[in-house]
């Protein structure tokens, strides 16, 4: 079962974000740079110490 996420960052960064995840694997999203959405199939700890 996998989890749907939104990232929102005011500062411009949440693609970053969506690109460190990504390169975990089994992420997939997209948006704009102060907000993006997607879905993993990761552990929700795994996702918050990756974008921290």
């Amino acid at each position: 079962m996998g989890q749907y996420f939104a990232l929102i960052s005011p500062a411009g960064q949440a693609c970053d974000c969506l690109a460190r995840l990504q390169a975990l694997g089994e992420v997939q999203g997209g948006g704009l740079p102060k907000v993006v959405t997607g879905n993993t199939t990761l552990p929700l700890e795994r996702v918050a110490e990756t974008i921290n």
